[in-house]
């Protein structure tokens, strides 16, 4: 779960979205069910997410909080900025998908090929032309480089407090101002895809290159050899 808190300083106003929508400053809230609200949503990404789509760590982390610093889009100071997630499947992009935050939705504005252009069928048309692709293609491939499947969540935007997202810049200068941050990485997709056939075709790549010997075989040193031979490891056993 994602919670959003935008603090002015100045002005002593306080911005909020327990979700990764909007910012509001509608503060008729009871603290109480804001505590509730965000003990519910541990509970579902832990269990009911963690079960489903996400991965072995998430199922087994212990909750908690993590504060990070707030980045917002660049035509609105207010909302999330885009976010990419990139499906590096062998060192090459396979998928990109990208989403935005219009309001109170948080919409799939579509995937895109390893070139930037628009898979078929999406209505949105190819990746905005300020956005600087190549460094998108170049972070997410460096990261993918010597794996399987990697996913690259990268944001495209400026933060929450900078300078060009206060009154008197243009929407021009903070697009060419925007920064490319990498937000979250995993081991495999998560993401679910509506599509089955786009879901079909990423499985079909990433098992061909271990059909095809697109590998080679290294010594696990890290892993303790008890859990190596039982598959199970007691704390007392993994620590030899």
């Amino acid at each position: 779960g994602v919670w959003l808190v935008k603090h002015d300083a100045e002005s002593g106003t306080t911005r909020f979205s327990n979700t990764a929508m909007e910012l509001t400053d509608n503060l008729d809230f009871e603290v109480a069910d804001l505590v509730d609200s965000l003990s519910k949503q541990l509970h579902k990404t832990a269990d009911h997410e963690g079960e489903d789509a996400e991965s072995w760590a998430l199922r087994n982390v212990r909750p908690g909080l993590v504060i990070e610093e707030l980045f917002a889009a660049v035509d609105y100071e207010n909302v999330p900025p885009m976010e990419l997630s990139l499906f590096v499947v062998w060192g090459r992009l396979w998928l990109a998908n990208a989403n935005e935050v219009r309001g109170f939705n948080r919409w799939n504005t579509g995937f895109y090929h390893r070139n930037g252009s628009a898979v078929p069928g999406n209505p949105h048309g190819d990746i905005p032309e300020w956005v600087d692709w190549p460094l998108v293609l170049s972070v997410a491939e460096r990261l993918g480089a010597n794996k399987d499947m990697f996913r690259v969540d990268m944001f495209v935007g400026l933060p929450a407090m900078h300078p060009l997202l206060q009154e008197g810049s243009t929407e021009e200068e903070r697009k060419a101002a925007a920064h490319y941050v990498v937000s979250e990485s995993e081991i495999h997709p998560t993401t679910i895809f509506w599509d089955s056939e786009v879901c079909n075709e990423g499985a079909r790549l990433w098992i061909a290159g271990y059909k095809t010997g697109n590998y080679r075989l290294i010594p696990n040193t890290e892993v303790p050899p008890a859990f190596l031979e039982t598959g199970i490891c007691a704390p007392s056993a993994c620590d030899a």
